[in-house]
């Protein structure tokens, strides 16, 4: 008996269950991590500046604009 040999009318199917269970995991596991990552984070009390200075842009250096 030869287990080569494939009957033209039959079709191989994939069975994509196991693969959007998966999915669905993945989905269902990012968003319980992104939210607990969330909930970690501490407020940041950022310097603020007395006095500014404006930044100006030097005449000799050419830009070019494409």
């Amino acid at each position: 008996m030869d287990m080569n040999k494939h009957d033209a009318g039959t079709e191989m199917e994939m069975n994509m269950t196991p693969m959007i269970d998966v999915v669905f995991l993945l989905i269902i596991f990012f968003m319980i991590i992104t939210d607990l990552t969330q909930a970690d984070l501490e407020q940041l009390q950022l310097p603020e500046a007395k006095s500014a200075v404006e930044d100006k842009p030097d005449p000799k250096v050419v830009r070019p604009i494409i």
